[in-house]
């Protein structure tokens, strides 16, 4: 990797007043590699005064209809600052940028290097089939950025949200999902071809990545007794996603919920305590991310024994 050291220091005037105005106004240096990749981390060792509001800075000349603009900055706090070193996240977009030391009190870059950001790459995988409902599990290569989003895109389709038309599932990366590189979306019910996307934070209209995906259909059961005892808790195996917060549910004849147990991947068993009221009622499989019954069956509640 090479590194460039920009040093402004008091020394000779130089025959331009101008530069000598500049560097008779700083003692700061900046070192960083002269390129790094979109979104990878930019590793900044530097010198300074560290007064009050300084700062380490990437800037975008071009940025703001060519007035420039400010992409990151980190703040050196005096007391904290004992590690002469800052990185942030490069900008998804490439292009030149520069690095500035800006001096709070002054109001001004105290020196300026130039660091070019050159494309960058994510890749993700995931299972090339998974059943309907199931849980889909996605990583990723490559530093990912802030405000990402991993969606599931369905071209054919119109699910009406909010004019982005096709997107069936999304969720936005968070802090924790960065160590593992890994997020989990479930997966729809309607069997189908779908697509894997991963979407740039700063530019929501790009795709980083994306891959093909299949929906298989799935097989949801539920087995039980035909009647139970009024009060009595009643077994029933299930077959299903068990994805998260989907539940075995019992229902009155209208389709109310009255009770219902969290599914767990590890058991295929649940127990869920009968209405005290004699009756008609139902077992149904809740797919939760769906708001969808994946299966259902009738029970029929009894009163207890006389005597």
């Amino acid at each position: 990797m090479h590194w460039i050291h920009v040093i402004a220091v008091f020394g000779t005037l130089l025959s331009s007043p101008a530069l000598a105005a500049e560097q008779a106004n700083a003692e700061a240096s900046l070192a960083a590699p002269e390129k790094t990749k979109a979104r990878h981390t930019i590793r900044v060792e530097w010198k300074g005064p560290r007064g009050r509001g300084d700062a380490i800075q990437l800037f975008d000349p071009k940025g703001n209809d060519g007035h420039g603009q400010q992409v990151r900055e980190m703040r050196l706090i005096p007391r904290r600052a004992v590690d002469p070193i800052v990185e942030f996240a490069a900008p998804a977009e490439p292009g030149t940028y520069e690095l500035r030391y800006w001096s709070g009190t002054r109001k001004t870059a105290l020196v300026t290097r130039l660091i070019e950001v050159i494309p960058g790459t994510i890749e993700i995988s995931a299972p090339a089939t998974v059943e309907g409902a199931g849980t889909i599990t996605i990583q990723w290569q490559g530093p990912g950025g802030e405000y990402d989003i991993v969606r599931l895109h369905d071209e054919n389709a119109d699910y009406g949200n909010h004019g982005e038309r096709q997107i069936v599932r999304q969720r936005r990366v968070r802090a924790g999902d960065f160590e593992g590189k890994r997020v989990e979306l479930i997966a729809p019910t309607v069997p189908g071809k779908y697509e894997l996307q991963y979407i740039s934070g700063q530019h929501h209209d790009t795709v980083l990545a994306s891959r093909p995906i299949e929906i298989e259909a799935t097989q949801v059961t539920l087995d039980a007794a035909a009647s139970v005892v009024a009060g009595e808790p009643l077994e029933i195996r299930w077959v299903g996603p068990a994805a998260t917060d989907d539940e075995v549910q019992i229902t009155d004849a209208q389709g109310k919920r009255l009770d219902g147990v969290m599914v767990s991947r590890g058991e295929k068993t649940v127990q869920i305590t009968a209405p005290k009221i004699p009756g008609a009622y139902a077992l149904r499989y809740w797919s939760h991310a769906n708001f969808a019954v994946l299966a259902t069956r009738p029970v029929q509640v009894v009163e207890p024994a006389a005597g």
